[in-house]
């Protein structure tokens, strides 16, 4: 059945769950009466159809655009799902060309889909300036009704995903490389062991995935989510330590300042563990960033200089050694964290079982 702005209410937060995404709205009296009236003819403007100030009829559409034609209004309204996502994708990415790559489709697509769009609206709904494409005055009023239905179907498509009682399909895992290469292995072998059926996909990626869209089914982060309406916990708490090869550390030893620091970038350079190994050396140079651990621990197994890791990092690495020093760096917690809707998944919560089992932590919520 195609999915269009026909079947969402405008009353009691359409956004807000499938259900009531699934509601039906209709028309009022006042919309009724202009689209029982013959078509006007191509480039004529019908009046527009008030506000809620002169509509007292509940689930009704046509508040939704004030000061709009009813024949328009009619047209927009018929917008289907994948209508709806490439006239988002281009709204956000500002281009033709960078909405096509995200969503995965060609250049000439994304155009095609655009002016089709406009055809129907039978007005532009994006004007190019030197940013890029932004929305006219009738795309941006349309722009929130396009957010309300993508938002219904990502509701949607999270509940079903949700009540799927069968221990099959993917399960997609958004977390540090080395945290799933060296913390959570064990936990995709056991899944796998258990559960056959289940393919764990790992998004290994330091960006924080948005879980609302589906952009991966669990995550694990350093810091506390944010997004509303997740369930997190803290998993863990994770320790770290000052690596470095046998003979960096004598060199760090015999001379401070003689050996450099492998750090984070710029972008994480707030890191608690950054400070303290500036604080510990501060006559050591710096010599090489990055936003991945496991690059920072292989250019401390190639003697570039100290570094500190994750303990399961650092101690898994051969080559490299944790040196004793006054105080230990700061630790850090660990923090799960998954779509509300996505609670009765059972393979989620057949790996979150597994993942406390095998590293410890508070019963999945």
């Amino acid at each position: 059945m195609p999915f269009n702005l026909r079947m969402f209410s405008d009353s009691n937060g359409i956004a807000g769950s499938a259900r009531a995404a699934m509601q039906a709205a209709r028309p009022c009296r006042a919309a009724q009466a202009h689209q029982a009236a013959p078509r006007p003819p191509t480039g004529a403007q019908w009046a527009p159809i008030q506000g809620r100030a002169s509509c007292d009829e509940q689930h009704c559409l046509c508040t939704a655009i004030p000061a709009y034609s009813a024949y328009r209004f009619e047209r927009l309204t018929a917008m289907e799902w994948s209508d709806v996502r490439i006239l988002l994708a281009v709204a956000r990415a500002g281009s033709l060309g960078e909405a096509a790559r995200r969503l995965g489709v060609s250049h000439p697509t994304v155009g095609r889909r655009i002016k089709a769009l406009e055809d129907e609206a039978e007005q532009p709904l994006f004007r190019r300036t030197r940013e890029g494409l932004v929305l006219t005055d009738a795309g941006d009023r349309v722009l929130s009704l396009a957010e309300s239905m993508e938002n219904a179907a990502l509701s949607m498509e999270r509940r079903l995903a949700g009540n799927h009682d069968r221990l099959e399909g993917l399960l997609r895992i958004s977390s540090a490389d080395w945290f799933a290469a060296f913390v959570l292995a064990p936990v995709f072998v056991e899944l796998g062991r258990l559960h056959p059926a289940v393919v764990p996909e790992v998004i290994a990626s330091y960006r924080l995935l948005d879980l609302t869209r589906r952009e991966a089914d669990v995550a694990f982060r350093l810091v506390p989510f944010s997004e509303p309406d997740l369930v997190q916990r803290r998993l863990m708490t994770l320790h770290y330590g000052l690596y470095a090869t046998a003979q960096t550390a004598a060199a760090a030893q015999a001379d401070p300042a003689s050996v450099g620091l492998i750090l984070m970038n710029t972008a994480q350079s707030h890191f608690p563990d950054v400070a303290w190994l500036i604080e510990r050396f501060p006559e050591a140079p710096r010599v090489f960033t990055s936003t991945s651990r496991s690059v920072q621990a292989q250019m401390c197994l190639r003697g570039r200089g100290l570094a500190v890791l994750p303990r399961p990092l650092g101690d898994a690495t051969a080559g490299l050694q944790r040196i004793e020093t006054r105080g230990t760096p700061p630790t850090r917690d660990i923090w799960v964290g998954y779509h509300q809707d996505l609670r009765h998944m059972d393979r989620l919560r057949a790996m979150l079982e597994i993942t406390d089992r095998l590293l410890g932590g508070e019963p999945p919520g």
